[in-house]
């Protein structure tokens, strides 16, 4: 093979384009010379240093792929992202930030499983609640890290109980509702 041309090398995997929160995810990059043949790998070289940064449309935010091992000439990023929303994939090379061919992609990041400690009632109605009445509530869920989930669907159970307004009167007496 001629010089490497990492600009040229192949992204394969999954998570170039979807991931779940809080879920390490990863993707393949078969670094190519200029012809597109595959370059060999010299274990005592440094990995090819490819800048992989994933923004999040939402409000900007930004997280980072690293390469974490390497079978031949075959390097493996992995990243790890915890809010859930649609982000672009920009990989550039080298201090000179040369641009790898094929990005930007999107990435969609999605919620992880409903989690009872983080999913919350909204909306209780009416209010106030009295004796006889029927009531509506709205379950917000959310996963552990406080992703909405917006489709899909968790089965819960809730038990309600009569909570009593009690207040002590002027000689400390209990007094109830």
């Amino acid at each position: 093979p001629a010089a490497v041309k990492p600009a040229l090398s192949n992204f394969t995997g999954d998570g170039l384009t979807a991931s779940v929160a809080g879920v390490s995810q990863t993707f393949s990059i078969q670094v190519t010379d200029e012809y597109g043949n595959v370059a060999s790998n010299d274990p005592f070289q440094p990995a090819p240093s490819f800048t992989m940064t994933f923004t999040a449309f939402s409000d900007g935010a930004t997280k980072t792929a690293t390469i974490s091992s390497s079978v031949g000439s075959t390097f493996v990023a992995s990243y790890l992202i915890t809010a859930s929303g649609v982000y672009q994939l920009s990989v550039t090379f080298g201090t000179a930030n040369t641009a790898v061919s094929g990005f930007p992609v999107n990435c969609t990041v999605t919620p992880t499983v409903v989690s009872a400690r983080t999913s919350a009632v909204t909306e209780i109605l009416p209010s106030p609640v009295s004796a006889g009445d029927t009531i509506s509530v709205k379950l917000e869920s959310r996963d552990l890290y406080g992703n909405k989930l917006l489709s899909g669907g968790t089965n819960f159970t809730t038990e309600l109980f009569q909570v009593l307004n009690l207040a002590l009167n002027q000689q400390g007496v209990i007094m109830t509702d």
